[in-house]
Formats: C-alpha cells, sequence, structure tokens
C-alpha cells in the first residue's frame, strides 16, 4: 500500500502493518520511498452487465491492533481493539468512462471483530471446542464502551451490531458472549441519545441450519433491513430514471442522499459481524450482506430497475466466488486452515453433523488433536507478530510516564510537569509505595495478552526523574502480576519495599516463592507471596511468613500503620470476595500475620470488596483506616485500628463512593482538619474530589466534600480570611487577570477596601511592595472581610494614596504596640505605608516579600519582582531598583544612565535598624553603600585594565568572548598566542558599544565562577581602588546628592 505525500489519517493508522518498522524513516526520507503494507484481501471481477463495462473490486482490510491468531487472540484489549478486526469494502465502477475523475462508483463497508468482552478459550486441553472463559468481569463495560465510540468516530451511526453466536446451550458455551455482548449493548445504550443507539440484531444460524431456504431468506431480509439504514456511497447524480420511477426500497435507503446539498450519496454508519471465530457464520452472513449491497450498487448506478440481484447469475456467481477466496484468506490469516462452510449454507448442516460425530468418535479423536495443533503452532506467528508492530516495551507506551499530573493540594491546582530518566510502561494495576521524596512503582499490566510484569521503577518528586531498579523477568523475583499491594517500611534504620498477593499469568512466570500458595483458573493464577526488597542492596528477599497467612488474593488494599506494620483489607481470592482484615508485622527476615473477622450479629462490618482504596488517617483519637468503593459496593467506612471497630460514613455523595481502581491521598492541614483527595476510577465519574475530614470530641467526622472548583474557591476564602485577622502576619497574594490595561483605572470586579482613617500627620515611611504587573492582593469575595468602607468620606486634603479606591489597611502588633500597614495597588506597582518606627521597616519588608514568594510557589509562578523607589530624576518617570549584593546591596535605574544617589533614609528598609548601646543612644548599622560603586559598575572599562586582569585567565578566551557575545570562531585555529586573542575578544567587545559596563564584567565572572572566580575578586578589588574611582569622580552627573526623603516604589 503506497500512500499520497502528506501525514497518514489516524483511522488508517490501524492498518499499516509495518509502522513500528518505518517510524524512523518518516520525516526523514520522500514519502515515495516509503511503502506502507497491509495484511487482508483483494480481489477483482470484469463483468459485464447489459453491454457496460463493471468492475467490482473487494478489499478486505485486518487491523494490527490487538492482532494475533486464534485461539491466542480472543475479545478485547483495554483500548478498545477486537480480535481478527477486519473491514471489508466492496467497490462497484462503471468503466464506460475512463477518467477517474469522472467516474461513477458506489461502494460499501462492513466491519467484523471479535465480541468486546474479555473472554478467551482453554487451549491445555485437546477437545473440538475448548471451553470459553470470561476472564474478567466488566460491569461498566468500558472496553466495551471504548470500541463503539471507535466505530462511531470511524464510520457513524447508526452501529447495527449482528450476533451470530448461540444464545441457548445445553451446556453453556457460546451462549456466554451472548450475555456478554447483550448486557454491554443494553448497557452502553443508557448513554447514547436515541438516534445513536447500538442496534442490536441476533440471528442463531446454528439453529436455522436445518432450513437453509429460511436461513437464507432471513439473512436477505436482515441485510435488507441493515443496508437500508446505512445507505449505500454513490459518487455520481442520481439516475433520471430513478427520479421518474423510484423503487420502493430505494426510497426507504437512509444516509446522505443526494438532496442534502451534495452530489452522490454517502454510507453512514456499519455493520459489525460477529461470531465465535468471526470465520465461517461470519462469512456467509458478510456475503448474504454484500450480496445485498450489490443489488443497490447496481440499481444507483442505473444498470438495474429495482435493488435486487437473484442468486442464479453470472454476476451473483463471480461475486461468490470472490468471497469465498476472502473468507478462505482470513481463516488462514486467523486461524490456520480454509473455510469449512459454503457462503450459501449448503454444507452448514454436513459440518455440524461431522463435528459433532468427532467428539464423539475415539476413532477420529486423533485427527481432531492433529488439526488443533496445527492451529496451535501459530503461537510461533504471534511471536512474529509481535515483533512487526512492537506491542511490548515501545516509547509510545513509555510516553504515558514521561508527563505526570501534579496536584498542589493548598490551591487545588493540577498541572503537568515533563520527566526525565527512564519511565515504566504505561501498565495498570501496578502498586504504590512512597519513601521520603521518592514513589515506588511495582508490576502491572501492559495491556495485551498475558504481559504482566515485576519491575520496580522510582521517580523522585525533587527531580521529577525516573529510575528502572528491577527490570521485568521471569527467572526470579516476585511474580510478574497486577494486582498486589505494596508499601514502605523500616526495620533497624533500612528502608525496605513490602509486596502481597496479584495476578498474573500461570505460564511463562518466575518460580515459585517456598511457602505461597498459587490458585490457578483458566490460565491464569492469583498468590498470596509476601517479597521484601531491600533498597540498600537492591535485592529481593523472602521472609519467613507466620500466622493467619491470607489466601491467594488480588485487588487488595494494604496502608501502612507503623514502620513495621500494616493492614490488608479486602481482595478476591477467584471464588468470593473478601471483607477480613489482616495485621502484619514485620522484621528485616520475618512476617507475622493475624486475621481479624466479621464477628456478625449486630456489629458493623463492610461488605466484600475489591478494587477499593483505602488511607491512613492520623488524629488524636489514633489512626484510623478510610476505606472508600470498590466492585460491588458503593458505601464509604472507617477504621479505629485500636479498638479494630468499623464505622460507616454516611451522606457520603455517589461521586465519592461509586468508583473503582481510584486513589486515595490525605493532606492533614492542621491535626484536626483532614483533606482526603480522591481522583481517578474506571466508572463514569473520575474526576477530583476533596473529602474535609475534621476530629471532633475523639471522633472523626465528614465536614464537607467539594469538586475542584469549589475547593479552589474554598482555599482562597480561608486564605483571605486568615490574612484578615487582627495581628496576622501570614499574607497571601493571588493572581488576578486586570480588565483594563495597567494604568487604565480597571483591574478587578471586587475592590480593596480601607478600613481606618488615614494617619493625620504623613509621619509614616514609604516603602515599595514587590509586585509584577498581573499580582497584586485580591479579593475573593466582597462580604467575607467584614470591614469599614471610608471611601465616600475621605476629604480634598486626604494624603494622595488614601484617593485610591483599590487599597487596604491592615493592623500589624509588634511588642504590644499598634501600627498600619496601608497597601496601594498602583497597577504597575504596589506602594505600602507603615506608620511604625523605621526599625521594623526590614521585618515589614520581609514580610511583604515572604507573602509574595510562598504565594508565587502556590500558583507555579516565578519570583519576578523587584524592590525599588521612584527615581529622583524629574526627567524621566522611572525606578531605582535595589538589588541584594554580598555585603550590602546597590542601586541601578531602570532608564536613567547614571542611578541618582540614594540618602540614607531610603536604606532603612534593608538594614537591621538603629540599635541602643549601653549609653541608650542610638547606633546606626547600615552598610555604607556609596553612589560611587554604582556609578562605577555602569562606566566603561579600558581595553589595558581588561588585560591586565584578566591575564591569568587567558586560555579561557573563548569562553569570556561567549559570554560577552563576541565571534571567537576565527581564534579557535589561530597560532596566536592566547593573551593576544584575549586582547583581540576585548578589543571586539568594545568596538560593539554593546553593553560595555564593568557591571557586565562581573556577571560574566559570576556565570564562570570555577573558570574566573579569581579574576572577580580582582576587578572587585580594583573598582574599590582610589585609581578606579577617580573617574567618576571628575564632573560626573551623579556628583549632585539631594539630602530630602523620597519616596520608594516597584
Amino acid at each position: 500500500m503506497r500512500t499520497s505525500e502528506g501525514p497518514m489519517p489516524p483511522s488508517c493508522l490501524r492498518f499499516i502493518w509495518n509502522e513500528y518498522l518505518l517510524e524512523n524513516l518518516e520525516g526523514f526520507v520522500h514519502s515515495r520511498w516509503i511503502l506502507h503494507i497491509i495484511c487482508g484481501f483483494m480481489s477483482q471481477i470484469n463483468t459485464s452487465v447489459f453491454g457496460h463495462p463493471i468492475y467490482f473490486t473487494l478489499i478486505a482490510r485486518r487491523s494490527r491492533n490487538f492482532a494475533g491468531t486464534r485461539y491466542l487472540k480472543r475479545g478485547i484489549n483495554d483500548e478498545g481493539d477486537v480480535a481478527n478486526e477486519v473491514t471489508i469494502e466492496q467497490i462497484g465502477h462503471d468503466a464506460s468512462t475512463t477518467l477517474h475523475s469522472s467516474g461513477r462508483y458506489t461502494s460499501y463497508v462492513q466491519l467484523r471483530g471479535s465480541v468486546p468482552s474479555y473472554w478467551s478459550q482453554d487451549i491445555t486441553t485437546i477437545r473440538p471446542k475448548p471451553q470459553i472463559r470470561i476472564d474478567r468481569a466488566t460491569p461498566y463495560f468500558i472496553p466495551a464502551g471504548m470500541h463503539f465510540s471507535h466505530c462511531l468516530k470511524r464510520f457513524g451511526s447508526p452501529i447495527i451490531c449482528l450476533n451470530l453466536v448461540k444464545s441457548k446451550e445445553k451446556r453453556r458455551h457460546e451462549c456466554l458472549l451472548t450475555d456478554e455482548l447483550e448486557s454491554a449493548t443494553e448497557y452502553l445504550n443508557q448513554f447514547l441519545p436515541p438516534e445513536h443507539h447500538i442496534q442490536y440484531k441476533y440471528l442463531d444460524m446454528a439453529k436455522l441450519h436445518r432450513k437453509q431456504d429460511d436461513l437464507i431468506s432471513r439473512l436477505e431480509r436482515l441485510a435488507g433491513e441493515c443496508v437500508q439504514s446505512t445507505g449505500i456511497f454513490h459518487s455520481g447524480q442520481e439516475p433520471y430514471c430513478h427520479q421518474l420511477n423510484p423503487h420502493q426500497d430505494y426510497l426507504n435507503l437512509k444516509g446522505y442522499g443526494y438532496h442534502d446539498g451534495f452530489v452522490g450519496r454517502s454510507q453512514t454508519g456499519i455493520i459489525r459481524v460477529n461470531c465465535v471465530d468471526c470465520l465461517d457464520r461470519t462469512n456467509t452472513a458478510q456475503f448474504i450482506i454484500g450480496k445485498v449491497a450489490l443489488g443497490y450498487q447496481l440499481y444507483l448506478l442505473g444498470l438495474l430497475d429495482e435493488p435486487h440481484l437473484p442468486f442464479d447469475c453470472d454476476t451473483m456467481r463471480l461475486f461468490e466466488e470472490a468471497y469465498e477466496d476472502l473468507g478462505d484468506s482470513q481463516a488462514i490469516q486467523y486461524g490456520g486452515s480454509t473455510l469449512k462452510l459454503d457462503k450459501r449454507g449448503e454444507d452448514l448442516s454436513r459440518i455440524e453433523e461431522q463435528t459433532e460425530k468427532l467428539a464423539s468418535d475415539a476413532d477420529d479423536f486423533a485427527s481432531v488433536a492433529e488439526r488443533l495443533a496445527e492451529n496451535l503452532s501459530t503461537s510461533e506467528e504471534e511471536g512474529s507478530l509481535s515483533l512487526q508492530y512492537r506491542v511490548h516495551n515501545n516509547e509510545k507506551k513509555k510516553s504515558v510516564c514521561s508527563v505526570v499530573e501534579v496536584c498542589h493540594v493548598p490551591t487545588g491546582e493540577w498541572v503537568q510537569k515533563p520527566t526525565t530518566g527512564d519511565p515504566p510502561l504505561g501498565v495498570r494495576g501496578y502498586a504504590a509505595a512512597v519513601i521520603r521524596n521518592e514513589i515506588f512503582f511495582f508490576g502491572g499490566y501492559c495491556g495485551h495478552s498475558d504481559c504482566y510484569h515485576n519491575s520496580l521503577y522510582s521517580f523522585n518528586v525533587d527531580t521529577f526523574n525516573w529510575k528502572e531498579l528491577w527490570p521485568t523477568t521471569s527467572h526470579h523475583g516476585p511474580m510478574m502480576k497486577s494486582g498486589s499491594s505494596m508499601i514502605a517500611i523500616k526495620v533497624k534504620d533500612e528502608d525496605y519495599l513490602a509486596v502481597i498477593g496479584g495476578f498474573g499469568s500461570s505460564s511463562n512466570n518466575t518460580p515459585p516463592q517456598p511457602g505461597a500458595q498459587y490458585s490457578e483458573s483458566y490460565g491464569y493464577q492469583r498468590c498470596n507471596e509476601v517479597h521484601m526488597y531491600r533498597l540498600k542492596t537492591g535485592e529481593w528477599t523472602s521472609p519467613t511468613v507466620t500466622g493467619d497467612r491470607p489466601p491467594p488474593i488480588n485487588g487488595l488494599t494494604l496502608t501502612s500503620i507503623t514502620n513495621t506494620t500494616a493492614i490488608l483489607f479486602g481482595g478476591y481470592d477467584g471464588e468470593r470476595w473478601s471483607n477480613d482484615v489482616y495485621v502484619f508485622e514485620f522484621t528485616d527476615t520475618s512476617v507475622k500475620c493475624t486475621k481479624f473477622s466479621n464477628p456478625g450479629e449486630s456489629v458493623q462490618w463492610p461488605k466484600e470488596r475489591s478494587i477499593h482504596s483505602s488511607v491512613l488517617i492520623n488524629c488524636s483519637s489514633g489512626p484510623h483506616i478510610l476505606v472508600v468503593g470498590g466492585f460491588g459496593t458503593s458505601d464509604c467506612w472507617l477504621l479505629n485500628i485500636n479498638k479494630m471497630e468499623w464505622k460507616e460514613l454516611t451522606n457520603i455523595p455517589h461521586s465519592v463512593t461509586d468508583r473503582e481502581y481510584h486513589s486515595l491521598s490525605v493532606w492533614s492541614e492542621t491535626q484536626t482538619t483532614h483533606w482526603i483527595i480522591e481522583f481517578g476510577g474506571e466508572t463514569s465519574i473520575s474526576d477530583t474530589r476533596f473529602i474535609e475530614i475534621i476530629s471532633s470530641t475523639g471522633d472523626l467526622v465528614v465536614q464537607s466534600v467539594l469538586d475542584i472548583n469549589k475547593y479552589q474557591k474554598r482555599r482562597i476564602q480561608d486564605a483571605v480570611g486568615k490574612w484578615m485577622e487582627e495581628g496576622s502576619v501570614d499574607l497571601t497574594v493571588t493572581r488576578v487577570n486586570m480588565l483594563g490595561a495597567p494604568g487604565a483605572g480597571k483591574t478587578c470586579t471586587q475592590l480593596l477596601l480601607l478600613n481606618e482613617d488615614p494617619p493625620i500627620h504623613d509621619t509614616s515611611t514609604p516603602i515599595a511592595c514587590p509586585a509584577v504587573r498581573a499580582t497584586r492582593v485580591a479579593v475573593c469575595d466582597k462580604t467575607i472581610w467584614n470591614r469599614k468602607e471610608c471611601v465616600t468620606k475621605i476629604s480634598p486634603s486626604t494624603p494622595e494614596y488614601y484617593k485610591f479606591r483599590d487599597a487596604m489597611s491592615l493592623k500589624i502588633t509588634f511588642e504590644g504596640k499598634e501600627d498600619s500597614l496601608h497597601l496601594i495597588n498602583r497597577y504597575t506597582h504596589i506602594e505600602v505605608y507603615f506608620t511604625g518606627p523605621t526599625q521594623h521597616c526590614p521585618l515589614v519588608r520581609k514580610l511583604l516579600t515572604t507573602a509574595i514568594d510562598n504565594s508565587s510557589d502556590a500558583m507555579h509562578l516565578k519570583h519576578n519582582y523587584v524592590n525599588a523607589f521612584a527615581c529622583l530624576s524629574k526627567r524621566n518617570r522611572c525606578y531605582c531598583i535595589v538589588r541584594p549584593r554580598e555585603g550590602g546591596h546597590i542601586v541601578n535605574c531602570t532608564v536613567c544612565s547614571v542611578s541618582a544617589a540614594i540618602s540614607s533614609d531610603h536604606w532603612y528598609w534593608f538594614e537591621s535598624g538603629p540599635v541602643e548601646n549601653d549609653n541608650k543612644t542610638q547606633i546606626k548599622q547600615v552598610n555604607d553603600q556609596s553612589s560611587d560603586e554604582n556609578l562605577q559598575l555602569d562606566e566603561k572599562p579600558q581595553k589595558s585594565d581588561l588585560h591586565r586582569l584578566f591575564t591569568s585567565s587567558a586560555a579561557h578566551y573563548s569562553t569570556i568572548g561567549t559570554a560577552l557575545d563576541v565571534d571567537v570562531t576565527d581564534l579557535l585555529h589561530s597560532p596566536m598566542a592566547a593573551s593576544d586573542k584575549l586582547i583581540l575578544v576585548f578589543q571586539r567587545w568594545i568596538d560593539s558599544n554593546k553593553g560595555v559596563t564593568w557591571r557586565k564584567v562581573l556577571q560574566v565572572c559570576d556565570d564562570y565562577p570555577d573558570q574566573l572566580g579569581r579574576v572577580k575578586a580582582d576587578v572587585e578589588g580594583f573598582l574599590s581602588s582610589d585609581s578606579a574611582r577617580g573617574g567618576s569622580r571628575r564632573g560626573g552627573p551623579g556628583s549632585a546628592r539631594p539630602t530630602q526623603k523620597y519616596c520608594a516604589v516597584i
């Protein structure tokens, strides 16, 4: 299959069997060199209908998703892909016109595929009909829902599901599949609009095989209904004869017709046919459907007076042979042998009788074994298919974990974070545990046939880096499994991971653990293994297990209570669900198990369950375990561990309790307030819920259950309420989208209010509050402030800062004395006025900057604010930025070429303030930050000074040139000495006249401390020398120094 230039449509990728082999070539070579290969069948028939040359083309394309061979690939996978999925299209072309662009075409598409459920057949015994088994119950039919959703996206509606599997048997065999399919369609239709319902149709061909004429007629009637529901594709104009005298069946043909705004007709929807293997019976039904569609195709081409074609004609005989060849090819690809059934059902009775005879005749049993052995030998073919389209350990599956979702609990905000390192496959059913800043992941199910894992990975939450600790292997270690549980324990100051239980394949797995038990059913097994992973040595160990060891189980929860104890609850052992409680006590070499069962009578005890979730809550009354949801339940329970007593939490919404495979985490905000974060699950509701549980009189009570929007609003209200408490110094700043440009007079609909009259005398000391344009003090709800609005009482003589409507005042208490803090939003910056003594100014500044830092971290914002004062220059409206530096601070103006001198009054905000000596006189502890240094930093250095200072580091000329944005390419291979190259670097930099200042020189030294650390000391020593200061004192513009007080801004 060769495609045109451009990207492959996503719907076509499922048919490209060499996609993995070509993925490294796509985009690097011309598309004409790319050969896409499909697996299927193609046949073309050339015939003449009343003198018109007609070409019929039959194409079958097999999907590579969940591909495999008979008995080894059955049912569906977790992505909604079914086994033996084949799309069949029959195309009719009137070749009277040779140009393809103006030709007339008709087409009809059908689909076949396995029953969309988790099922398989027992191939360990040799029998004519291996027993069908349902491997996994899916009460919400999520995989089937995904499958039909894919069909709706690809073909539209209606989706007509034609089931040919038996519904009644003396020994339940095929009818298991019928029950699954009927239940799935009935359940899914609850959530679909009536016009898009899945149309389930059933026909028991085995029951009707003795009435062959009735079988064919029943199939034709059913096919006619289906074809009329989906319509036929036709590329040309409606034949004029049909407009004059249309056939009644033609008038009932649905789909998009000629009168819906475009030329031709379009098929909408698909007929999906299945039996057990999707071979013999399926091919018979699809042939009859194709025969009915062929009649409509010839009718739309204007070659028939009615849309019906009899069996007894040359065209039908050719068409029948083509479908027979198609069926044989699909049977060989999937089952290893040709069809056992004629398309018209003529040999169905004979085949059924032969099968029954073989099942009872011992003389012919050997032939049955031989036939099945041939089919089972296709496992080698299965392996080659896996190699072709790489279903295991591929980059696509690893990409699932290359980005993680992180919830910042104080704000309720979810963000995506990229990861590094070697991530695990995107498996399900894994076990996880936490040790300090690392999360450990064990095992899981990969999503395709019997692919379970026993790998162990760690994820560092600080660096977001993945690391593989133990690869998946069948030679040693725990069983390759999913549905196990893992906790972190600490014994003798050493960290361990303990893994218990699980479910996996019984073939090609690890050696059994001594003392462990395994229960096998239908090719799968559960275990009660107990393994411990010692982080120090990176090895798995098998501890000695004593006491009441639980049975082989999966879907349990194991909750850590202390460093060496844990509690196991619930699970499924293959026959029943459990509600038993087991207490595990660990040492470095042993585990003791103690069982607590439901005592019955009037004692409260939760129902049996599996795939639930649990979490530990530590409170003043002792540790408790919260259990939520699970298979077969919709409730919430608390276990008091000290008393071993259960209590059901009532009035919990179903959005919390009606979940499976979900996760629970706990955040203890205070000793009495605990937030439970619930996320995910295989149910219709899987978003985040926040459950607030408080300790009240020694008991735990559910205070509220919030979705993420209500939780975020609640967090803002709590933060503002705390901020407004009298005497509080824990401020919070949040980001608000402004409704207008900065300075336009608009910020947000909620305004900040003053709560007290302004000071009578302007004795307060101004301070610049750190801010950014979109970061400001925000009010969520005006009513929660409980403050007095004084804006209307302001007199014209009020100081300027009190005229602003976006302002607020706070009371701050220092050593029993109450002072006021006034905050004013100036849109481009925030001003803060403090009425207290100057010695408290550094503390106030630290309070504000810490509040903004904390809020920026909470919102994942950069700390992109600065401290500044209003520039003393009258020419420019700019800021003098104060930056910290070792030993003090420096000031640089944002616009002025030379920063103005800052008086000592401004430095109150950056010093420790006055202190009293023994004589009760104040001594000012101030770093004398001279403006001469600031002036010198912005001066242009001389080449001779640069060469003298950097001579010892001449070997790093390339690094220096790159840092100064100078081209040094031609110097790399020059025979000149390094000192001469360094002179050229500085000369080029000076000639460029781009930021040529001593400040830039120091910045380069800071950027490369290992290479230029010594040079930095020499440069700073030079700048502080008299020879360096002399240049800045020769009538420079910074010589004038006002001594009055100035206002500080940001």
